[in-house]
């Protein structure tokens, strides 16, 4: 899955990881600023300096003063009520400060009110949940340092079910509905209530995994360890240039002669998917001697038995590998999961 890390303003509406709620989407709801003295302003009480003798109002495009302003820095003004011109009637036009009804003021922090939909479960029932979060930032650098990660072309068929034997203590993982897990407890396996391990989440407490976490994936920005890797890994294929050929349940496994060959090792690997997670079963390996390049297997029933062809010398070292074949040439199988 592709994500990466960006300033929260950058992910406005878009996909996001966060890390109290899970996968979401965020909206601003409101902002105001704060002068000081527990007093808290909106954009539309700010106004900006002009060469004329009134300001500017900054409501006009709120977003966009909080996204590319020094709002930290910069000099703002608003009514002075103490001023003796400061009827109803005293505006410019278009809602301007006049010169003399102003008061400079310095911008302590801002405080926004993000909007979050989360999401609760996935599938064809797939449901979200709807809450108001507030943050409030010193400056500008803080605010743009407050990163969460950014989902590019989310699919959530692309998010994936730990493996049991991945999940150890310590480790984090994604929770529905409450973002980041951490492994508190592992059960022993099996047991009569089919439980894998509790989580610790900041906003759930504990929450009780089983053995189908359903509700339980690899964090999004993770890279979790790909069991099918083995069937890419080769080396000299090309020497090999092996092929299979399956007719019903038997498969008649080819290979051309490589001359510095001693043995050929044929072996059998089965993928089995769960769940939503592929598990690699080693099954066998099977020696063939030089003299022959060909092997046949019977009696396999189901789909996605792989095999792998190696060669080694008279020392027992790998001369030729190759990837895994399901049928036809080899193919790179962990990067088609």
């Amino acid at each position: 899955m592709k994500c990466k890390k960006v300033s929260i303003m950058d992910a406005i509406g878009h996909d996001v990881f966060l890390e109290n709620y899970g996968i979401a989407t965020i909206s601003i709801y409101n902002y105001y600023f704060n002068v000081g003295n527990n007093q808290q302003i909106q954009l539309n009480q700010l106004y900006k300096a002009t060469t004329a003798d009134y300001f500017d109002p900054l409501n006009s495009n709120g977003e966009n003063v909080i996204r590319n302003e020094s709002w930290d820095s910069e000099k703002y003004y608003m009514k002075d009520p103490n001023k003796r011109n400061n009827g109803y009637y005293d505006y410019g036009y278009n809602s301007s400060l006049i010169k003399g009804q102003e008061k400079e003021v310095k911008i302590k922090s801002l405080s926004i009110t993000f909007y979050i939909k989360y999401q609760t479960s996935f599938g064809r029932m797939r449901t979200i949940g709807k809450e108001y979060l507030t943050l409030e930032f010193k400056n500008k650098k803080e605010m743009n340092d407050y990163t969460v990660w950014l989902l590019e072309s989310f699919d959530e068929k692309e998010l994936k079910h730990p493996a049991l034997a991945d999940i150890k203590p310590n480790d984090l993982f994604y929770c529905v509905c409450y973002g980041v897990a951490k492994i508190e407890k592992v059960y022993k396996y099996p047991n009569r209530k089919n439980l894998i391990c509790d989580v610790i989440t900041e906003r759930g407490g504990k929450i009780e995994i089983d053995a189908s976490c359903s509700n339980l994936y690899y964090l999004p920005y993770d890279e979790p360890k790909n069991q099918l890797l083995i069937l890419d890994k080769c080396d000299n294929e090309l020497a090999l240039m092996p092929y299979v050929i399956r007719e019903g349940q038997t498969f008649n496994v080819y290979w051309k002669s490589i001359e510095e060959a001693a043995d050929y090792i044929v072996s059998l690997y089965k993928i089995i998917e769960e769940n939503g997670r592929k598990y690699l079963y080693h099954l066998n390996d099977y020696t063939v001697e030089r003299n022959e390049n060909m092997f046949v297997i019977s009696g396999l029933i189901g789909n996605t038995f792989v095999f792998k062809v190696s060669a080694e010398d008279r020392s027992g070292k790998k001369i030729a590998v190759s990837r895994g074949i399901v049928n036809g040439f080899p193919t790179y199988l962990a990067e088609e999961e």
